[in-house]
């Protein structure tokens, strides 16, 4: 059990030093996730990632469940995630997404599907975001 951390639950990110290489092939399923401070998952530099099957519960409503949200970064990108199959008890929002990066497509190809419980919302993308693309949110049994 991930519980009562002062940050994030899971926080994935870039090697903190050189060659700063993104985090990769990262699988974070069927565990029981219970009140952080911040987000139960948060996605700041990685691709091909798999949420699954996870007992995700946040009482408070700072920030979302599962972020991802790249850093003013050219080199930091999130792509090809795939958050499936969660049961979620929540007072936040489930999942969002958000790019400080204007230039460019900094987070892209991720799927919201299958996951169950209650929460403010099933996703949300910040309305000062950068651009994003081929993000997917299907068939959510989830209800305030």
């Amino acid at each position: 059990m991930l519980e009562a951390s002062y940050g994030d639950n899971v926080f994935i990110d870039r090697l903190p030093r050189a060659p700063w290489t993104n985090s990769s092939n990262v699988t974070v399923r069927q565990n029981q996730m219970r009140s952080p401070y911040r987000c139960n998952v948060a996605i700041v530099s990685a691709h091909d990632v798999l949420v699954e099957e996870n007992d995700i519960r946040k009482s408070n409503g700072y920030v979302v469940s599962v972020d991802m949200e790249p850093d003013d970064d050219s080199s930091q990108t999130v792509y090809n995630v795939r958050i499936i199959n969660n049961t979620v008890t929540l007072t936040s929002v489930f999942v969002g997404a958000y790019s400080p990066q204007f230039d460019r497509i900094a987070v892209h190809d991720a799927l919201v599907e299958g996951n169950s419980g209650t929460a403010a919302a099933v996703f949300i993308q910040v309305s000062t975001s950068g651009p994003t693309s081929g993000l997917v949110v299907r068939n959510n049994a989830i209800t305030r």
